[in-house]
Parts: structure tokens; C-alpha cells; sequence
């Protein structure tokens, strides 16, 4: 499942900033405001996905110190029962 996450994230991304440059290559725009639109739009996705990425990993975090305390309190209250 982790792979298949990565490999749809990493899809993701390259299609839109392929459909990014895209757009900014048909747009009618001198070479230097195509350049920096691109730099632009390339450091706000950037952006948007340091963003998103530390938002998982921190759900992702808790999700994993939460299951591993309810293991432990499962596995404690075990071999109390015992």
C-alpha cells in the first residue's frame, strides 16, 4: 500500500506541473515572464506539497503513536487477565 501511495503521489505531481509548464509555454508571454512564471509556479507547488507532505507525516505520527499505545495497553491488560 505505501508504494502504491508514493507511485500516485509522484504521478500527481508530475502532471501538474507538466500541465503547469504547459499552460505557461501556449500562454502569449515574452521568454523572461514565461521563465519567471514558471520559477513562480514551480516554487508554489513546491510549497503546496512541503506543506501537504508534513501534514501526513504528522497524521501519520500520531496514527502510529496511538496504535502503538493501544497494542501496549492491549497487550498489558493480557497479561494482567492472566
Amino acid at each position: 500500500m505505501k508504494d502504491n501511495t508514493k507511485k500516485v503521489l509522484q504521478g500527481f505531481l508530475i502532471g501538474a506541473a507538466a500541465g503547469v509548464v504547459a499552460g505557461l509555454l501556449l500562454a502569449p508571454s515574452s521568454g523572461k515572464e514565461t521563465r519567471k512564471k514558471i520559477a513562480d509556479s514551480a516554487k508554489d507547488l513546491s510549497d503546496k506539497f512541503g506543506n501537504e507532505f508534513d501534514d501526513a507525516m504528522s497524521k501519520l505520527s500520531s496514527f502510529t503513536e496511538t496504535t502503538l499505545s493501544n497494542l501496549k495497553n492491549a497487550k498489558s491488560e493480557k497479561v494482567s487477565s492472566n
